[in-house]
Order: C-alpha cells, then sequence, then structure tokens
C-alpha cells in the first residue's frame, strides 16, 4: 500500500463508521444530548462534515459551497450545539454534503505527488503544517468525534454499537 492509498484508508475508515452509526438515526433522534450535555449527533455529524470541507481546501480541492457561512457558524471548533432543530440543516443534508466534501479530499489526495506529503500547505492565515501531518491529524479528529456519535447512540438513544 502506497502513502496515497495509506491516507485515502484512515480518511476513508471514520467516514464509513459514521455512516454505519447514524443509518438509523432520525432528525428526531439526531438532537438528542443525553443528561450530561453530551454534543448531540446532528452537531457532530455538521462538525464532522465541516471539517472534512477543511480537509479538502487544505489538501487544495475544497468544493463550491453556499451555505460555507452558515456551517462555520454552527460547527466550527468553539461552537456549542443548540436544542433548537430548526437552526440546523437536516441530517440527510448534512450527510449529502459530508459525502460530497469527503469524496474532495480523497480525490484530492489522489493528486498528490510523494513529494507534495513532505510539503508544508498553509491552512489558514495562521496555520501551516506538512501535508502528511495535516491529514494524519484530521483521520484522528474523525474518529474521535465518530466515537462520540458511537456513544450517543448506545448510552444516549440505546442502540447497538458499530460493531455489536
Amino acid at each position: 500500500m502506497d502513502i496515497h492509498e495509506a491516507f485515502k484508508l484512515v480518511l476513508s475508515t471514520p467516514k464509513q463508521w459514521a455512516d454505519k452509526l447514524l443509518e438509523d438515526i432520525s432528525e428526531e433522534d439526531s438532537m438528542v444530548r443525553g443528561k450530561d450535555g453530551l454534543n448531540h449527533i446532528r452537531w457532530l455529524a455538521g462538525h464532522l462534515c465541516y471539517t472534512s470541507r477543511i480537509i479538502a481546501s487544505g489538501l487544495g480541492n475544497a468544493p463550491a459551497f453556499d451555505e460555507e457561512e452558515r456551517y462555520k457558524a454552527l460547527f466550527d471548533w468553539q461552537t456549542r450545539p443548540s436544542s433548537d432543530a430548526r437552526s440546523y440543516p437536516s441530517l440527510e443534508e448534512i450527510m449529502n454534503n459530508y459525502s460530497t466534501f469527503h469524496q474532495a479530499g480523497l480525490d484530492a489526495i489522489d493528486k498528490l505527488s510523494d513529494a507534495d506529503m513532505e510539503k508544508e500547505i498553509q491552512i489558514t492565515d495562521d496555520w501551516k503544517e506538512k501535508t502528511e501531518d495535516f491529514v494524519i491529524r484530521f483521520a484522528q479528529h474523525q474518529a474521535y468525534h465518530v466515537g462520540q456519535i458511537a456513544v450517543v447512540r448506545s448510552k444516549v438513544l440505546g442502540r447497538k454499537g458499530l460493531f455489536d
């Protein structure tokens, strides 16, 4: 397996887990937080979606997205989940966008040369990172939040886990 295939695998595994964990979650279920103030699934899925676009963007392949500012206000790093479902896009919309952004990231990896993996890329005005470190960091980040979805799913909603 070459580095491109490895990076695609580490980014795709959390996406596959998220898809599986969310396949039977209703719009209503996606807003349940539990009594411990956990992030609700709609926010977690939105955050995964939003950060998937950051991955694609950092790798030079961000799809056009008219809702970028709305998603940033709802799902960026320092945002907090709201209990008002009307303030969020539907879970279905979020997951469709997540799939689009995820695929854009995978397509960007296909276009990178081996030398590109060592190059430093500009993510934001004040954030630079080597491409390979950026991909690994975000793969870990995605897996972390998928784990949170699994917790809400099992502990709050009483559903089976990913491997049950």
